[in-house]
């Protein structure tokens, strides 16, 4: 019984710190292919995956910087770091400007 506990509780910590961890006994395969430690011996697999950070940037700071692209004052690239906006979002909010 102590064991079987014990079994738990470090599952349970490792999935605190965005692992799975994985016993002999266990069938990671159907997650994760190809995995070369599947039923020989524990292991643990990441099952966090990190957000996808974005960059806060104000909207008249966008259009300045799509206003000096489309001028040809300055290229995207140049915009993008004068005015602290991503250069594929100039890209992006350009293009369907001139489409709309």
């Amino acid at each position: 019984m102590i064991r079987h506990f014990k079994w738990h509780k470090k599952r349970d910590e490792s999935l605190q710190h965005g692992f799975m961890r994985y016993s002999p006994m266990d069938d990671c395969s159907d997650r994760y292919r190809g995995c070369s430690h599947n039923r020989k011996q524990t292991h643990y697999h990441c099952i966090k995956m990190s957000p996808k950070k974005r960059k806060a940037w104000k909207s008249g700071d966008m259009m300045k910087a799509i206003s000096a692209s489309r001028k040809k004052e300055m290229g995207l690239l140049k915009a993008s770091k004068t005015f602290n906006v991503p250069k594929s979002t100039i890209k992006d909010k350009a293009r369907s400007e001139e489409v709309s």
